[in-house]
């Protein structure tokens, strides 16, 4: 298997839960998230939805699979666990990552070393 991580789209690694799966995908490609509207600047909401139900879907998945008692946030100054806003920056992280995959398609590079028809959103638990 051959995986590519695009030059500027962002990864997102979470400490996972013991039994999670050790890979998993979204099943949309490149060639699909392409066509998918994002929201305009300034507002949180694309007018189809269709961007937040895929970082929603996203968001799911991942929420059964991460050991959230090991998720600590920088910056709170208190080494408290994430919680809710936790939760509020996994939301954050996968919105950045749907735009950056749905922007990639505007990349000359990418169109020219991928195939979108096979290529989309993985995720890997490394043990």
């Amino acid at each position: 298997m051959n995986y590519l991580l695009l030059n500027g789209t962002p990864a997102v690694v979470v400490p996972v839960k013991l039994g999670a799966p050790l890979m998993a995908w979204d099943g949309l490609t490149l060639e699909q998230l392409w066509k998918v509207e994002l929201p305009p600047e300034g507002s949180e909401t694309s007018s189809s939805g269709r961007y937040e139900g895929i970082v929603n879907v996203l968001f799911e998945y991942l929420d059964l699979c991460i050991d959230w008692e090991r998720i600590l946030l920088q910056g709170t100054g208190d080494g408290k666990e994430g919680g809710d806003d936790g939760k509020l920056a996994l939301k954050d992280a996968l919105k950045l990552l749907v735009a950056g995959a749905v922007r990639s398609g505007e990349s000359k590079a990418v169109k020219k070393e991928v195939d979108e028809a096979r290529c989309g959103v993985a995720m890997w638990r490394i043990p």
